[in-house]
């Protein structure tokens, strides 16, 4: 606009000069390629020049020749920058250059309106197309911006880079399907695609039912990402949460520290600190760290849910409730922590079994009717157990195997958590199911090694070095007995293990006779 306002300034100062008759004039000269425009101009002034005799007219012909020449020189400038400007106008690929640098200045609705004047000029323009879904994106248009790279894979069918954007789209619409399916044809095209590994692994992460191995193929590609010098905290949040998906705690444990060194506010890594600690029955430090993160950010809707998530898990099942009527009722995670808090707070087998005849396929259900009937029906808790193993193998496979323990179907219970450990060392509940098996079975050998390894990770619990006392007794290790049965007196509640203690005093003197007696 600056050049235009100058041109007409120029053209009414112009308009009382001898230097041409008019402004089309010159136009023409400029469209004649004449490579030296005031050079004729110049040549046109010395036919009037006054005799070197008249000194004074000398001089003030040459102070009117400098003026001339330079107003000349800026209506050349000017009007070629015009022929320039001109040719901008019609040309998409120079429009889609302009749209290029706003957007890397962060203007990115202008860049929109640039990349589609360029689309305007230029329809089938699949570079212009995928930077203004590019923008769109930026600005929180999707569904905006999923058209656009659905009309750039019809151009460009084998272009990886809008496949990969696309399916990052529909990640977070949540349909894993189709993305997953783009992912895969993008990985055929490079599978050095390091965006749609991080993707395939989001992917997984949301797959209740994704296999051990898909789980561990994809951390594999995540673990030698993060080991890159262009590593950062979202990709070792990642690795984090996979390594908690695959039982690997103390791994986990590190990578989110890793990733807080890059971040110490990082949204996903601290989410995982806080998953860690539920994992790990510590719900006073999961319940802060939730109020803490939700403070930081107060519009996530995911650190929302994880707050409620933990004053569930740490009883407080109203407060987790209060938490979600005020997030939005119709996003999907929403409900679903709805159902789950409300399930986790009922208690009522004959309420829960009823409402499983209308929904029979109900994982949370059948999940909550294994946990509350353990006790109170063994056989009928390895029957919920069994359902729920069938649907969910590797999340309920430890909860099976602990309902067939309380039912004393003990080599039943072997079998499986033998294979859980194998795929998840670090399970304490399936060692500690497995020792309590063996145990049972006199297999005492086999369950003080399962005693040994809960000791080692757990050594304040009496419990532990009670079943010690008791396989060492058995197994005629009295000195290592009398040790165990001595730490269990020491770490035992009187009230708790008042016959446990009983048993074990008891139990003592003898043991410290027939040592004496060797």
């Amino acid at each position: 606009m600056t050049f235009f306002i100058s041109l007409k300034i120029c053209r009414s100062l112009f308009s009382f000069s001898s230097i041409f008759s008019s402004i089309s004039e010159t136009e023409s000269i400029l469209k004649s390629k004449r490579s030296i425009l005031t050079l004729g101009w110049i040549r046109l002034q010395v036919n009037k020049m006054p005799l070197i005799s008249d000194s004074i007219a000398m001089i003030k012909f040459f102070q009117v020749m400098k003026l001339k020449f330079r107003v000349a020189f800026i209506i050349t400038f000017l009007l070629f920058s015009v022929q320039i400007l001109k040719a901008q106008e019609s040309d998409p690929i120079a429009i889609f250059n302009l749209g290029q640098d706003a957007h890397e200045k962060g203007d990115y609705k202008k860049a929109i309106e640039l990349y589609e004047e360029a689309l305007r000029l230029l329809p089938d323009f699949p570079e212009a197309e995928y930077q203004r879904a590019a923008a769109l994106i930026e600005l929180g248009k999707l569904d905006d911006a999923e058209t656009g790279l659905r009309k750039v894979l019809e151009l460009r069918p084998d272009w990886s880079l809008p496949m990969v954007t696309l399916a990052s789209v529909l990640v977070s619409k949540r349909s894993y399907a189709e993305a997953e399916d783009l992912i895969a044809k993008a990985l055929k095209i490079d599978d050095s695609n390091n965006l749609a590994y991080i993707l395939l692994a989001e992917i997984r992460l949301q797959d209740s039912n994704a296999s051990l191995e898909s789980l561990k193929n994809i951390y594999e590609k995540i673990r030698a990402i993060s080991q890159k010098a262009s590593s950062n905290a979202s990709i070792w949040a990642l690795r984090a949460a996979l390594e908690r998906r695959l039982g690997d705690k103390d791994s986990a444990k590190s990578s989110i520290q890793r990733a807080l060194s890059f971040n110490p506010k990082h949204f996903s890594a601290l989410s995982e600190k806080i998953e860690i600690a539920l994992l790990e029955g510590d719900f006073t430090s999961a319940v802060t760290d939730a109020e803490n993160l939700v403070k930081m950010y107060p519009n996530y809707i995911d650190g929302s849910i994880l707050l409620a998530r933990s004053l569930a898990a740490d009883g407080d099942i109203f407060g987790a409730l209060r938490i979600l009527e005020k997030l939005d009722p119709l996003h999907s995670e929403v409900k679903r922590a709805k159902r789950l808090i409300e399930l986790q707070g009922s208690t009522d087998v004959a309420s829960l079994e009823k409402q499983l005849e209308n929904e029979k396929d109900n994982v949370e259900i059948i999940s909550k009717l294994c946990l509350l009937t353990r006790r109170s029906n063994p056989s009928k808790s390895v029957e919920y157990c069994r359902r729920y193993f069938e649907k969910q193998p590797e999340l309920a496979a430890t909860s099976y195997a602990s309902a067939l323990v309380q039912a004393k179907e003990y080599e039943k219970a072997i079998e499986i958590l033998q294979k859980v450990i194998i795929k998840t060392p670090e399970n304490y509940t399936a060692h500690a199911n497995l020792a309590v098996a063996l145990f049972q079975m006199k297999k005492y050998r086999e369950a003080r090694k399962e005693y040994v390894w809960l000791a080692e990770k757990n050594p304040q619990s009496p419990v532990i070095y009670y079943f010690l006392g008791v396989i060492d007794d058995n197994l005629g290790d009295y000195v290592k007995a009398i040790i165990s049965y001595e730490t269990f007196l020491r770490l035992a509640d009187p009230q708790k293990h008042k016959l446990e203690i009983e048993s074990v005093k008891f139990r003592l003197p003898v043991l410290k006779k027939k040592i004496e007696g060797k």
